[in-house]
Order: structure tokens, then sequence, then C-alpha cells
């Protein structure tokens, strides 16, 4: 079973997603499944996720019509099968170790 999935909602973020794809791609804690929300993005967005997700099986795409961050999220949610859930955004930029210590800390208690 995964222990964290992690949603992203995508709309419009060519300039930085990879950035963040990056960031999750280099993380040390493998027990994670991602989930990126396409929601309806007009710009390079899709192809940019779809060609990322391609080279991870534990990465997955949603693709659907826009109807905002909160439904994107839940949509996200819907698709889960992590025990625990994290949000992120598509211009973050996640430390490599970051997995590993939000997993300890679940782990304490």
């Amino acid at each position: 079973m995964i222990n964290l999935s992690i949603i992203v909602p995508v709309y419009n973020v060519e300039r930085y997603i990879k950035r963040f794809l990056n960031s999750i791609d280099n993380q040390n804690y493998v027990d994670y499944e991602l989930i990126l929300v396409n929601d309806g993005s007009t710009d390079n967005s899709r192809q940019i996720c779809e060609r990322e997700v391609s080279k991870h099986s534990n990465w997955s795409l949603i693709n659907k019509v826009n109807q905002g961050t909160g439904i994107a999220r839940n949509v996200g949610i819907q698709a889960a099968s992590g025990s625990y859930i994290l949000f992120f955004d598509p211009d973050d930029y996640i430390e490599p170790n970051c997995f590993e210590k939000i997993n300890s800390k679940i782990c304490q208690n």
C-alpha cells in the first residue's frame, strides 16, 4: 500500500511545472504516488505532464475540464490510494528529503 498521495492541481503552469516535477523526482523517499490533475490547461502544461508521467510508474495524470483548484483537488482525493494525502502547487519546490521527513514524523505518532 502506498503511504503518501501527493495531489497537484495543474492549470497553465508551463513556466514552472518542470522545476516542480524535477523536485519530486529527486525525492529520497519512494513510497508515494503523484497525482497531477490537469484542470483544462490551455498552454503546454498537459503535454509536459504527460511526458513526465510516462517516465514514472507511481505518477499519474488526470485530465478534466476547467472547474477550479478546489474541484481539481477533490478529483485527486478520489483517485488517491495513500494512507496520507499531501497537497502541493505546481509552482512549489520540494527539498530532496521532504517526503522522508514527513513520513518519519507520521511514523512517530
